[in-house]
């Protein structure tokens, strides 16, 4: 199979990059802005958040940007299947790419969790209310790498694990989509909007799912650069009645398909919306280091939002700072880093980033 990408598909892949990462920014922003709460050791501080923030904070983070992690599932899918490869080089592969990247962040972080929550001023930024790192066993040094219980100790890494295990059945996914590729298709979607749970730690349903589908782009020859000409008002109309449907369907039963539905539809609307965007440096440079935010953010992300609430307060305006500057903030520090690393540290920054470009 020769999948082949255009210029223009590219270019558009490159800039999807760039807005997911910063939406994937915005979602786990929500995360700690949308409890209510900041969790902190020695009990929590109330945000006390007014229900327009709310609302709007909810809009962005748990509508408009779920569409970032199905997408990224979907781009990488299309990027593995476009060509012919070999199971055991492309593991290999993924091996440097994702396995080694994942266990070096969360080591880092261990690492620094245990020494910072060993100075009792900054405890409170390196922990919560659960057990200190001092005082973990066996089974907790495991969970922290292996998410057993629920998400590797840098949530976001979740994401490289199911990206991994997918990447170890890609042959077989393949395989069985085009032994019955309709079957297939419904068997998938229907796993997904019935809300079932996967039983492997290392997979979950909607990243199998969307991943399955940038085959099904690759397998029946869909283009981004063919979406792209897609009429844009029809398009953007839709997405904000689908938005709608979304939010007024949350805590319901039928939420999981509004959702989906929104996910799908947005992710066209993004593919629309960035071919009408010219390429800058902005773009170019979120593109490039997406994966180093990815991997960097959520943490330093974490400790931002549990400083500012503890010594700037909860009010409106602080809670406005948290959840739009502090993110542009994480996202720029995050960018320095790397090109600190880049530049003054070559031979770790390719082993940290798997050897990307």
């Amino acid at each position: 199979m020769n999948y082949v990408i255009s210029k223009k598909d590219s270019e558009i892949i490159n800039k999807l990059k760039a807005v997911f990462i910063l939406l994937v920014v915005f979602i786990h922003t929500r995360a700690y802005t949308g409890k209510g709460y900041v969790n902190m050791t020695g009990g929590g501080i109330d945000l006390s958040t007014p229900t327009w923030l709310w609302n709007m904070e909810y809009v962005i983070s748990a509508i408009i940007a779920h569409v970032a992690v199905p997408g990224f599932f979907v781009v990488s899918s299309m990027l593995l299947y476009k060509k012919n490869f070999k199971w055991k080089e492309n593991t290999l592969k993924k091996v440097r790419t994702l396995l080694v990247p994942y266990f070096i962040v969360i080591t880092f972080w261990i690492f620094l969790y245990a020494a910072m929550q060993a100075i009792p001023f900054a405890q409170p930024f390196f922990s919560n209310n659960t057990k200190l790192i001092s005082e973990w066993g066996i089974f907790q040094y495991l969970d922290a790498y292996l998410g057993l219980t629920q998400s590797p100790l840098v949530y976001p890494l979740w994401f490289a694990q199911n990206l991994f295990f997918l990447n170890l059945i890609a042959v077989l996914l393949k395989s069985i989509i085009d032994k019955i590729p309709l079957m297939a298709f419904i068997v998938l979607w229907i796993l997904l909007l019935s809300g079932v749970e996967s039983p492997i730690f290392c997979l979950e349903i909607n990243a199998l799912v969307y991943f399955c589908m940038g085959y099904y782009f690759v397998k029946y020859d869909v283009h981004f650069e063919k979406l792209s000409a897609f009429k844009a008002l029809p398009v953007f109309a839709l997405y904000i009645v689908s938005c709608l449907i979304s939010y007024g369907f949350r805590d319901t039963v039928v939420y999981t398909i509004a959702d989906n539905a929104n996910i799908c539809i947005g992710f066209v609307a993004c593919i629309i919306f960035v071919s009408k965007c010219n390429s800058n440096a902005v773009f170019d440079c979120l593109a490039k280091y997406s994966f180093n935010i990815f991997i960097m953010h959520e943490m330093f992300l974490r400790i931002a939002l549990k400083a500012t609430a503890k010594f700037l307060g909860t009010s409106v305006l602080i809670q406005l700072v948290q959840y739009f500057v502090i993110p542009c903030v994480i996202i720029g520090f995050c960018v320095i880093m790397s090109i600190f690393m880049e530049k003054k540290l070559p031979r770790f920054y390719k082993i940290f980033t798997g050897l990307r470009g």
